[in-house]
């Protein structure tokens, strides 16, 4: 995943956090969160950090494609 800020990109990866580097739909919600789908869970990207979501946390599958 890319993101821009300060007038650069910076990119993230599963070492970052992100729980797959194959990501799908990107998504934000009011709160200035972004959502990212991945191959194998959903992150939530917050102040610079990951949060990872899957079956374990009650998601009905890791594969989120929409």
């Amino acid at each position: 995943m890319l993101r821009f800020s300060g007038g650069r990109f910076i990119r993230y990866t599963t070492r970052d956090g992100l729980p797959s580097d194959a990501i799908g739909p990107i998504d934000s919600d009011a709160a200035g969160n972004v959502w990212i789908g991945t191959t194998h869970g959903l992150a939530r990207f917050s102040e610079g950090r990951f949060a990872s979501y899957g079956m374990r946390e009650g998601l009905p599958g890791n594969i989120i494609d929409h």
